[in-house]
């Protein structure tokens, strides 16, 4: 069975944190998912040169690595 092994807090567009603002990486082996409660977020992966917009319907779904 696949279970989240962490969660973050809730942010908005002025509680982000500055690590989640520029490029990073998840771990090998560890995805990862972008909710949005309200409104929208534009997400962009810089490797692929990919850009989605995530809403509350429209969940991001992060790669490992």
């Amino acid at each position: 069975m696949i279970a989240p092994y962490r969660s973050t807090a809730v942010f908005d567009e002025t509680t982000l944190p500055d690590a989640l603002r520029r490029e990073h990486r998840t771990k090998p082996g560890v995805w990862g998912v972008i909710r949005v409660i309200e409104g929208k977020l534009r997400l962009q992966f810089a490797d692929a040169g990919d850009e989605q917009v995530l809403t509350p319907d429209q969940p991001g779904l992060v790669r490992p690595e």
